[in-house]
């Protein structure tokens, strides 16, 4: 029987360690092209922050890059301000139109709070968003049990500060429609050019796989707003991304990729990536679960290759920074979501995940699931 549980937190003011602004260039920056960037420090105690590149979003909430962070903490003392330098993708996802520049931010008197600081950047031209967004923090699985939660972020890319009436985050097991959780955040107050991160509980959730859905009107637009997000239990060692977005269009394709986590697979592995409608998810070899169920006959489709172009091969290896080391890790590429521009799959939602066949450990392991819409 499933377990329903709605939480209702109240949060009219902003936390001292989302009180860092991020500001990046008004005029649209040249894609390719490095640019600066001013992180100002308006707390009463020492942050941190990562000191490699800023994270790249679409509007819609899906991570272009990099693929990693760097591991490598900076420092800025109260009232102090620091300018780094970012360049978006020359070609492809995040090289035109107007996207979400984050920093992740550590602050309080610890420096463990953990907070982001955002900004609106406009790149060769610019296109409608929201002034509000919510954006997912970015893990490999979460933990669940007793009084745990997960993170997201909330940030405002305007000039003035606003206010998110009620923010609601669903909790859906895959393929379902009833949410297992819903938390309702009321009050929500994000100060100008700024952003926080917010608790979303998982208690009483067992682990597993889910899928996130955040809903609140952005005050700026008047607009409601949507986003999905897949979250899946700590086991998780790899993490998919849909870098272009989660919109298939019409007679078009949409690239999917996922990375392994750094330090648990050196070697190159095979993968299949695998798509999926029906609720329910399937065992794999070894221990692990994958979000999509065996007898489902998009999952059929998939394999054959109907949906998915380059919808299976080996990872390739590619230089990430885990704090001042630099390994190899697994990256899952070249696979795109294939639009079957028939009548029947307008408006189809469907799962997508990424399956590892790994011969080492052994075991097949999968990624969370991402929802994909064919327009």
């Amino acid at each position: 029987m499933k377990r329903l549980r709605t939480y209702l937190l109240a949060a009219a003011v902003s936390s001292s360690a989302g009180a860092q602004a991020l500001q990046a260039p008004l005029a649209p920056v040249t894609p390719g092209v490095a640019f600066p960037v001013v992180l100002r420090n308006d707390t009463p105690d020492r942050i941190r922050f990562d000191c490699g590149p800023f994270l790249l979003w679409q509007p819609t909430g899906e991570r272009i890059g990099p693929l990693l962070n760097s591991g490598l903490s900076c420092e800025l003392d109260p009232g102090n301000q620091t300018t780094l330098t970012f360049a978006t993708p020359a070609t492809g996802p995040g090289s035109s139109g107007s996207f979400v520049l984050q920093a992740e931010v550590f602050g309080g008197p610890l420096a463990v709070q953990r907070s982001i600081a955002a900004a609106r950047i406009d790149v060769g031209t610019t296109t409608p968003i929201p002034g509000t967004h919510v954006l997912p923090g970015w893990h490999f699985g979460v933990a669940f049990g007793t009084g745990t939660s997960f993170q997201l972020d909330v940030a405002n890319l305007t000039a003035a500060t606003q206010q998110i009436t009620a923010l609601t985050v669903d909790v859906l097991a895959p393929g379902e429609s009833a949410p297992r959780s819903t938390t309702t955040m009321t009050g929500l107050v994000i100060p100008a050019a700024r952003a926080r991160a917010i608790d979303v509980p998982l208690d009483p959730l067992a682990p597993g796989h889910y899928t996130v859905r955040a809903r609140w009107v952005d005050p700026v637009t008047a607009t409601p707003q949507t986003r999905t997000f897949g979250l899946r239990d700590i086991d998780g060692i790899m993490r998919l991304q849909l870098p272009a977005g989660r919109a298939v269009p019409r007679s078009g394709a949409v690239p999917v990729e996922f990375l392994v986590r750094p330090l648990r697979r050196g070697a190159a592995t095979p993968f299949v990536f695998v798509l999926g409608t029906l609720p329910g998810v399937t065992p794999l070899p070894g221990g692990d679960v994958a979000p999509v169920l065996a007898t489902d006959p998009l999952l059929a489709l998939s394999l054959s290759g109907v949906l998915l172009s380059g919808g299976a091969g080996v990872t390739l290896a590619i230089p990430v920074r885990v704090g001042h080391n630099i390994f190899a890790a697994q990256h899952a590429t070249g696979t795109r979501i294939v639009h079957p521009d028939i009548p029947a799959a307008l408006g189809l939602r469907v799962r997508v995940a990424g399956l590892l066949i790994d011969t080492a450990w052994p075991g097949v392991f999968a990624t969370q699931a991402e929802e994909v819409v064919f327009l």
